[in-house]
């Protein structure tokens, strides 16, 4: 499959305000019913980029989205169609495939057919006698579809190792759960808060988010002269498993600015590496002379690239391990990069002098965990501020502020995450 091309970017905190109302639409993603919408730039940028389209236009002649419309089986076969490039695979025919060899209820003419032949072909879509192109899906349907999608191409795609804890999980199939867990590992369908909301329908605004992320995920921007690929590092003995994705910049940087952040992610990845084998061989030895079995231990790294311009990397790598006992551990390590020195950018380095940005963000993270307090440590233990140097990364439109495992809640709760919008941010901050 082709490498897509995504136009996913950071914008500068200083541009953040309300956009001018524009006299004329030109471009692809141009709506006269997303201008101020939470996800107008989402839907700008898959609809330049073919991905989705619009609805038609309005009384007037605009070109409309109707992002708050729910979507349905036909539209979802054909972005999927569009952002995977789904095709015959290794399978052969000796006559034409068409959607009604699949579908009783689909016309072989109808816009959507081809679309929905190829994704019958993969196995996209349960197969049924019917498909119903009109009705709405839910959540999880779109998890599903995405993960067999992801399988039916061979891809192979980093994520995080963990296993969310939704409170709405229960009784979801074991496929389901496995999608549910691969859309919210890679950050493209995450849950409110506890919930996940897997039967919950997904409008046209929610879908469109999700495909900016399949963008960021299943390819790299080439408007930029700067891409992130890995280095992968995989040993296995009788005491470690080791599994490594070390992020490797390259592209039209200064050679010492690129020495400077590759040496960082090496350097990390193999301090942590080394460690574990210095604990994971004392451990060994005390075993053997106890006469107790050994358990290995494991090491994993991840990484996940949030966000990308022509001034600023920002992305995140999970460490992940396992040393016995009843789970691993996972440690989130956010690497914000300004791109002009190789400098890691601390989160009050994003800020004018002078601006309170700390009273900003506490608050808003006081009021999410007021919307869902049962999961977070009370007291002293709870969320009492952020600190200069705490740990973020840029995501979209929004400033992610997390919290590592056991840091203001339970194991059980994750990586806390909060979502700052920018638009909160007033126009006052600017990225250096």
């Amino acid at each position: 499959m082709k490498r897509l091309i995504s136009c996913t970017m950071i914008v500068m905190l200083l541009a953040l305000g309300a956009a001018p109302a524009l006299a004329k639409l030109k471009t692809p993603g141009d709506f006269t019913d997303t201008q101020g919408h939470w996800a107008q730039k989402n839907i700008s940028a898959v609809c330049n980029l073919g991905l989705m389209s619009g609805m038609g236009v309005n009384g007037q002649g605009h070109k409309i989205f109707s992002p708050d419309s729910l979507v349905n089986r036909a539209q979802l076969a054909v972005v999927l169609q569009n952002v995977f490039e789904l095709d015959y695979g290794e399978k052969r025919f000796v006559k034409q495939p068409l959607a009604s060899d699949y579908y009783q209820d689909v016309d072989n003419q109808i816009w959507y057919a081809e679309a929905l032949t190829l994704a019958a072909i993969n196995e996209v879509f349960d197969a049924n006698s019917n498909f119903y192109p009109q009705q709405a899906v839910t959540r999880i349907e779109v998890a599903r579809a995405i993960h067999r999608c992801v399988n039916a191409k061979g891809l192979s795609i980093p994520m995080i190792m963990l296993m969310p804890n939704y409170r709405d999980m229960e009784g979801l199939s074991q496929e389901d759960t496995n999608a549910l867990v691969f859309t919210s590992n890679t950050g493209l369908m995450k849950g409110d808060g506890q919930c996940w909301r897997p039967h919950d329908r997904i409008t046209r605004a929610e879908l469109a988010t999700v495909v900016n992320g399949l963008v960021r995920l299943l390819g790299v921007d080439e408007s930029y002269d700067v891409k992130v690929t890995s280095r992968v590092i995989k040993e296995k003995s009788d005491i470690m498993e080791t599994d490594l994705n070390i992020p490797v910049v390259s592209g039209q940087l200064d050679s010492g600015v690129l020495s400077t952040i590759n040496k960082r992610f090496e350097e990390d990845a193999m301090n942590f590496k080394q460690t574990l084998e210095a604990e994971v061989k004392e451990y060994a030895a005390e075993c053997e002379a106890a006469g107790y079995p050994i358990r290995p231990y494991q090491l994993f790294t991840r990484y996940q690239q949030c966000s990308l311009n022509d001034d600023i990397l920002s992305l995140y790598v999970d460490y992940y391990q396992y040393t016995g006992g009843a789970h691993g551990m996972t440690n989130r390590q956010a690497y914000n990069i300004d791109l002009k020195s190789g400098k890691l950018l601390s989160l009050a380095e994003l800020f004018k002098p002078g601006y309170d940005y700390k009273a900003v963000i506490d608050k808003e993270i006081s009021r999410q965990i007021t919307l869902d307090p049962e999961p977070y440590f009370e007291g002293e233990m709870g969320f009492k501020g952020i600190a200069p140097e705490h740990n973020y990364y840029l995501e979209g439109e929004n400033l992610v502020i997390y919290f590592n495992q056991y840091e203001i809640a339970p194991y059980a709760a994750g990586i806390c995450e909060f979502k700052i919008p920018l638009t909160l941010l007033d126009g006052k901050s600017a990225i250096l």
